[in-house]
């Protein structure tokens, strides 16, 4: 089994999560399963951390190194270590059991087992100081938060005044309008009182008519019978006569 690189190097300020890789390769004529352990489980993620490699094949690993809670110092020196173990698998037919099966492969090809330890090495560099402006701005946005909360509550305020500015418009907008319907409704009033006594004024002057024209009909009808009456009478008068 071909193993590279030699030496694991991370970079950073090692606050946030960081990856390595990790390089297999299978020179053998035989497919092998491996292992990889650490020193540090907790600190590492492994994946796939167990398998196998087909003969002529290669496999690449993710180191994941979670990262601390706290910049490093710059002389920090890292202890922590790798360990890759492989051996032959021709009778494993399920490449994701390597890891159930492994006590009883690693009994059964314990001759055949190879081993090889690589050294993990930190390289601390200034990210550390910018992580660190990073978390002091955040503090200052942070702690800048209850002035926004102020300027929110102000604004509500302000909200609050224009609704209760609003609400008094509409009330006297409300009374204006109660006023108008009510002027209104006394002109229409005044014009129905208007309106029935015209009609009573002309119902009596039809009446004045009808009284005036009534003495009129009678003069007229007595007048016409005494004249014919008249005619009639000097008729014979001048029949006897003459």
């Amino acid at each position: 089994m071909e193993i590279s690189p030699n030496v694991l190097t991370y970079k950073g300020s090692f606050t946030q999560p960081a990856t390595e890789y990790l390089h297999l390769k299978n020179n053998s004529s035989e497919p092998l399963a491996f292992k990889v352990k650490t020193t540090a489980p907790k600190l590492y993620c492994v994946r796939p951390n167990a398998s196998v490699v087909k003969p002529g094949d290669s496999i690449k690993i993710l180191l994941i190194l979670q990262g601390f809670t706290q910049p490093l110092p710059k002389d920090y020196k890292c202890k922590d270590k790798f360990l890759i173990v492989s051996l032959p698998c021709p009778e494993l037919e399920d490449d994701s059991k390597v890891g159930e099966n492994w006590a009883q492969l690693e009994a059964k090809h314990k001759d055949q087992l190879l081993q090889k330890k690589l050294k993990v090495n930190f390289i601390i560099d200034d990210e550390g100081d910018e992580t660190r402006i990073d978390d002091i701005s955040f503090a200052n946005a942070t702690q800048s938060a209850p002035i926004s909360a102020i300027s929110d509550a102000d604004v509500s305020k302000n909200i609050g005044s224009a609704d209760s500015n609003v609400s008094g418009v509409t009330e006297e907008a409300t009374l204006e309008s109660s006023e108008l319907q009510k002027e209104l409704l006394e002109s229409a009033t005044k014009i129905n009182a208007l309106s029935e006594k015209l009609d009573s004024n002309e119902k009596s002057f039809e009446k004045i008519d009808a009284v005036t024209a009534a003495p009129a009909e009678t003069v007229n009808g007595v007048s016409f019978p005494l004249a014919v009456l008249l005619v009639v009478l000097a008729l014979l008068l001048g029949y006897y006569l003459f």
